[in-house]
């Protein structure tokens, strides 16, 4: 059954399916900010210390995190 944007639901699956599978997206039922000990958060803290809104929330969608835990 086609949703609001007119796309089939299970076309929207596939193609999660697939961008998951690259590596492009992680869902949220694998990412799990407990896995980050504390110096993986002191490194991701410094490592975003000096960067703009764009560039943090580029870096964050790399890394599967999102913005407010980084700045938390």
């Amino acid at each position: 059954m086609p949703n609001e944007t007119g796309i089939h639901e299970n076309t929207l699956r596939k193609w999660k399916q697939r961008a998951q599978t690259k590596g492009e997206i992680m869902s949220k039922k694998y990412f799990k900010p407990e896995r980050y000990n504390s110096e993986d958060k002191f490194l991701i803290a410094a490592k975003t210390v000096g960067m703009s809104e764009n560039e943090l929330s580029e870096y964050c969608r790399s890394k599967g995190l999102y913005v407010d835990e980084v700045r938390a």
